[in-house]
């Protein structure tokens, strides 16, 4: 897996007690993560308009994100004429996902697969990811799952309750089995 950050996803990470920051720093642990110039530059121009202050925390995360150069050539799809070099940076660097909050620029497109990259905003990445962690419980992802139960999503934090028991994740809580509850399993189909 290898996920594209657009520029409103870094400017919310820079921001005081961001949910998505932790996110972040939790992909870069189990997978790639990278964005490119524009996004970079597009999210350090917003922060210096309406939080100058947090423009050194995102320069901070940015040391841990690889800057992907190239673009790829864009098929017919239908974006403004700035979000294009975000999106050929996706897909030329070869992401799985490309995160976004951009419901305006990108809205049309979530969900959708774009020239072999999936736009989703976070919290629809972040349920992929722990159905991805449920259909595989006994990978090196069972901390991945402890997160994002911990951390309530953009929208909402509906399942977080739902993935522990006596403050031990349900995977782990009654036996150590890695025997996923039947009522989890549904929601990793």
């Amino acid at each position: 897996m290898k996920v594209f950050l657009d520029a409103n996803i870094l400017f919310s990470a820079a921001l005081p007690g961001s949910k998505l920051r932790e996110m972040i720093q939790t992909l870069l642990r189990h997978s790639a993560c990278v964005t490119n110039r524009h996004a970079r530059e597009e999210a350090e121009r917003n922060l210096q308009i309406k939080h100058p202050d947090r423009v050194t925390e995102l320069r901070d995360l940015l040391t841990r994100i690889p800057i992907h150069e190239g673009l790829a050539e864009l098929a017919a799809v239908e974006i403004r004429d700035k979000d294009k070099p975000i999106l050929a940076g996706a897909i030329h660097a070869g992401c799985s996902h490309f995160v976004t909050g951009d419901k305006r620029d990108f809205g049309h497109l979530f969900g959708r697969t774009v020239q072999g990259v999936r736009i989703v905003t976070p919290r629809t990445f972040a349920d992929e990811l722990v159905a991805l962690c449920l259909a595989d419980p006994i990978a090196k992802k069972l901390d991945l799952i402890a997160h994002l139960a911990r951390c309530p999503r953009v929208e909402d934090a509906e399942h977080s309750s739902e993935l522990f028991a006596n403050g031990k994740p349900l995977l782990l809580a009654d036996n150590n089995s890695g025997v996923i509850p039947a009522d989890l399993q549904k929601r990793a189909v």
